[in-house]
């Protein structure tokens, strides 16, 4: 048993004696590997220090440029400025000795004296250098001072000018001019332009579909994702890229295609890349970017108003612009049947309230941070993109030719005011009670300028001569009319006249008279276009063929004591020359929805889809639409259609598009109509009443 133990006890310390050889091994190689790798980097610390000191060689030969290369005592040190204020520590000098001394100014960098008279206002003892290029100050040699691919890189001598924007760049200042920063002004010029505060606010203002570009200028190089960019992966690179392939860049992007040359495109990249949030003290600020910053902006200029804010969508001139790729629908606001049908209403509800679920948004104050002046002027440049108007002078009443009269008739009119299978949408102005008191003006204005908010669309791109034409047709039938209008004083009873009119009159001509089997006749225009008189002997007369009676005539004699309510019912009419509703008024629904839901199916779903919401047409199931279309608007734009887009004029027909009849129009209106789940109220500061026909006043 003795030697047993003796046995073991001996293995055991062989064992212990191996594993202590094998640590003992171990250690040295980490000992020779430590030191190893300490010497390398040592040697490659050195290397790099060695390096560094180009710095000294530079000043060497600086001096030697200057005469002073040979003196004892030369003074070759690290030049390094401080600014506490702006934060900044930069050696920059060290190597760009010369920048101060107009003796180096035809060397090669780093020795050559700065360019322009920069240093006259932006004394580098004061502002450093980086904050104007960039960079890293305080490095010591090329690589790291100009290194590129760091939060803050050193920019490009075309892109300088991006860093002016820190102190100087006033977005919003008429005319601005920033001498020696050209490139900047111009790149904003372009981006005002090219319509991007449709979609970005700058500094407050602007629209919300993208993201806020105020502080563009202040995201560093690695908050942008490069996973989709080719080399170089620098800023401007970024801004390049996405602007002409926005969907390729940014996953979800509604941005259009920019496709513009190259100057333009270096100029608008050095404008994003110039936008800043002022972070410097205020005594280094200009005072209108101060002044803009505080909400004390200038107004914009009239002229920029819609290039600024639409044209990124709509086209400088309402014409949506074929080469550019915008990924939605987008409406052409100059399109000749648009403008024939949309109101100044219209206009301004879509302006102000925006398209929820769509890619336009409200342009309130609160919303788009602009001006109630500014709102105003946007919707008139809209409003004014209809034809110019015609001047009464030049059309010779009763010199037309009444045969090409029957023909624009036949294409342009009869699909509303002559009856089809038993309906008629208008009135018939062929009938011989309607021609008896309509003046020629009158029937010029109706023409000329329509109904707004009714189907009764303005026909403003007729010539004089075709108008000339269309009235010798009207008239041919009745040449000049012979019954003088009543003599009527607007002193009747107004709450008497509203209460007659609810009972008598609002059964045919709707609630708020804005129409319904008779035409609308409380809104304004037909009020400021047509005389009391006029409408006086309307109302007792009536009109032969149609469903309005004569309610002062019984049995060929007037009606005695009628005459009292008739002066009360125009009085209360006229009242309401001035007055603003609450809400557009959408007017009454005289078709089927359940007949127009198979018409719509079949004839609209394949461009509006089934339920309306929207594809290759505009989206008709939306409560901002439908509260800023009248039925009116939209049974003319079915009727008319648009010239110049895929959406056909079904009043007309043409081939593989039957027209249709006026029952079946009206079905279809009463299907979206149906839509309408809301009822927004209109902000009436943006109501305008006013005269625009520039025609002269009715007979």
């Amino acid at each position: 048993m003795a030697s047993w133990n003796g046995l073991a006890i001996n293995l055991a310390m062989e064992l212990m004696k191996d594993i202590e050889n094998s640590r003992l091994r171990q250690f040295k190689i980490t000992v020779i590997c430590s030191g190893t790798a300490l010497i390398i980097i040592m040697i490659l610390t050195i290397a790099r220090e060695a390096g560094r000191q180009d710095w000294k060689r530079y000043q060497e030969a600086y001096l030697a440029i200057v005469g002073q290369g040979e003196q004892e005592g030369a003074d070759i040190r690290i030049r390094q400025i401080e600014n506490t204020d702006l934060q900044i520590t930069d050696r920059c000098p060290t190597c760009h000795i010369g920048i101060y001394d107009h003796r180096t100014g035809g060397e090669p960098q780093p020795l050559t004296s700065h360019s322009g008279s920069w240093l006259s206002t932006h004394d580098p003892e004061i502002f450093g250098c980086s904050v104007c290029h960039g960079g890293r100050g305080r490095a010591l040699d090329t690589r790291h001072a100009h290194d590129r691919s760091i939060n803050n890189p050193f920019l490009e001598a075309d892109q300088t000018d991006a860093y002016c924007g820190k102190c100087h760049l006033a977005v919003f200042m008429p005319d601005f001019k920033l001498p020696g920063a050209e490139d900047l002004v111009e790149g904003g010029m372009i981006f005002i332009k090219e319509g991007c505060q449709g979609c970005h606010k700058l500094r407050g203002v602007g629209g919300i579909l993208g993201p806020d570009l105020t502080s563009l200028g202040t995201r560093t190089l690695h908050s942008f994702d490069f996973r989709a960019i080719a080399n170089p992966h620098t800023i401007s690179n970024w801004h390049r890229m996405h602007l002409q392939q926005p969907q390729q860049i940014t996953s979800g992007s509604i941005m259009p295609a920019f496709l513009l040359p190259e100057r333009d495109m270096q100029h608008l990249i050095v404008f994003l890349q110039g936008l800043f949030r002022p972070e410097l003290p205020l005594q280094y600020l200009a005072l209108p970017v101060i002044r803009e910053f505080k909400n004390e902006r200038t107004e914009i200029a009239s002229d920029q108003l819609f290039p600024r804010f639409c044209s990124g969508c709509h086209g400088g001139d309402g014409k949506t612009d074929s080469t550019r790729s915008v990924p939605f629908h987008v409406p052409t606001l100059s399109n000749t049947d648009f403008q024939a049908v949309a109101s100044r209403d219209f206009i301004a509800f879509t302006i102000t309230e925006g398209r929820s679920g769509r890619n336009m948004n409200a342009w309130t104050g609160d919303i788009s941070g602009m001006k109630d002046v500014e709102i105003r002027e946007i919707i008139k440049v809209v409003r004014n993109m209809r034809s110019a108007r015609i001047d009464l002078r030049k059309i010779r009443s009763g010199h037309g030719n009444p045969q090409s009269g029957q023909i624009i008739f036949a294409e342009n009119c009869a699909m509303c005011h002559e009856a089809g299978n038993g309906m008629r949408l208008a009135p018939n102005i062929l009938s011989e009670g309607f021609l008896d008191l309509a003046s020629d003006a009158y029937i010029f204005r109706n023409i000329v300028n329509g109904r707004p908010n009714t189907a009764m669309p303005a026909w403003r791109d007729f010539s004089a001569g075709q108008l000339s034409d269309l009235l010798a047709f009207i008239r041919s039938g009745q040449p000049y009319s012979h019954r003088a209008p009543i003599s009527i004083r607007l002193n009747g009873s107004i709450s008497r006249g509203d209460s007659i009119f609810h009972y008598t009159c609002s059964r045919c001509h709707g609630e708020e008279g804005a129409g319904g089997i008779g035409p609308a006749i409380l809104n304004n225009e037909f009020l400021r276009t047509t005389k009391p008189g006029f409408t006086a002997e309307t109302i007792s007369s009536g009109r032969i063929h149609s469903a309005m009676f004569g309610y002062g005539r019984s049995s060929g004699g007037r009606h005695p004591g009628l005459e009292n309510d008739i002066q009360d019912i125009v009085t209360y009419m006229y009242s309401r020359t001035d007055s603003i509703s609450d809400y557009i008024p959408a007017g009454m629904v005289l078709g089927d929805p359940e007949r127009g839901k198979s018409l719509f199916y079949r004839r609209c779903a394949e461009c509006h889809g089934q339920n309306g919401e929207g594809g290759k047409g505009p989206a008709l199931n939306n409560q901002e639409f439908l509260n800023a279309a009248s039925n009116g608007y939209i049974l003319a734009t079915i009727s008319l259609g648009r010239r110049g887009t895929e959406m056909p004029s079904w009043g007309r027909g043409k081939r593989g598009y039957p027209a249709l009849t006026p029952q079946e129009r009206w079905d279809v209106v009463a299907r979206i109509r149906e839509w309408q789940t809301v009822k927004i109220r209109r902000d009436r500061k943006w109501v305008q009443i006013s005269d625009e026909t520039g025609l002269p006043a009715p007979d």
